[in-house]
């Protein structure tokens, strides 16, 4: 998943997908977080924060410089969150949205979009 920004409802997906993962250890679900920025300082304390508070501990939380994020994934430019699933290094999913557009539905369409990566 990459971020922009950390808000609620980007909080709330990762802390379902940080569930999720630690109840798919059994199907080696793996996620982790890529923060584009380009004040790392500014965002540093508060991925830090995000992650103590709400107890993150199955999803890494990784800082990029740039707010292009690496090329190869074609980050949306206009997009606040995107959230790619991948199997076996084939992406079977790929979601994204602009400021604002993240809400606990969208949330609920990546989580049923799991099975597509772990087959169950």
């Amino acid at each position: 998943m990459f971020a922009r920004e950390i808000n609620g409802p980007f909080t709330g997906l990762v802390k379902e997908l940080d569930k999720a993962v630690a109840a798919g250890k059994s199907s080696d679900l793996k996620g982790f977080v890529v923060f584009l920025t380009d004040n790392r300082d500014k965002l540093e304390p508060q991925v830090a924060e995000l992650a103590k508070k709400e107890k993150i501990e199955n999803i890494p939380l990784t800082i990029v410089e740039g707010v292009a994020g690496p090329e190869k994934f074609k980050i949306d430019k206009s997009a606040e969150v995107t959230v790619m699933l991948y199997s076996r290094q084939e992406a079977k999913a790929n979601f994204s949205f602009e400021k604002g557009k993240l809400d606990e539905k969208a949330t609920k369409e990546i989580l049923a979009a799991l099975p597509k990566i772990t087959g169950k």
